[in-house]
């Protein structure tokens, strides 16, 4: 399997993919990971800002001919690499703002991934770069099994998550 996990901060990508690799015993690749080892994109502060071009182009060279993997990361969206399923990972915006909390994150940068988390931003552009039939949500609000993942990626059934009434009802 070829298995893309993507989603905002703080959703349990990294947790989710790496013991969906363990169990499936396949490689685990974290987007991340191969930015810094690269050396890819510009320093901006505390962020590492990368081309999605150069890193699609870059990911894609390095997974040429792999058969199986797990590639995990929230700019996973914003390329498009061949797939047997995209994985987008969506958590409630009140605990995913405990959640970055948690992280340290500033205040802006909480404010915008939650925007993002409400607004649908990952499945957006998910869709936007991979055939949807291959896109699954899943909710990540709660602590999900590998069983539990490994069951909607299999059975596809379609997982309609919408924070945003709720979210924007929070703001007032």
């Amino acid at each position: 399997m070829r298995l893309i996990v993507t989603g905002t901060p703080g959703v349990g990508k990294t947790s989710l993919s790496k013991q969906i690799a363990a169990r499936l015993a396949i490689p685990f690749i974290s987007v991340n990971a191969f930015v810094q080892r690269k050396s890819m994109g510009r320093r901006e502060g505390l962020e590492r800002v990368v081309d999605p071009k150069t890193l699609e182009r870059a990911l894609r060279k390095e997974l040429k001919g792999k058969k199986a993997f797990v590639l995990d990361g929230h700019l996973a969206c914003e390329i498009t690499i061949p797939c047997d399923a995209v994985l987008v990972m969506r958590c409630h915006p009140r605990r995913l703002n405990k959640r970055l909390k948690k992280r340290g994150y500033s205040k802006k940068k909480i404010e915008d991934n939650l925007y993002s988390e409400a607004l649908d931003y990952c499945l957006v552009r998910a869709e936007t770069h991979y055939e949807r039939k291959k896109v699954v949500q899943l909710d990540a609000s709660t602590r999900v099994s590998v069983e539990a993942a490994l069951k909607q990626l299999k059975h596809r059934k379609p997982l309609i998550i919408r924070w945003l009434p709720e979210f924007l009802s929070d703001l007032s």
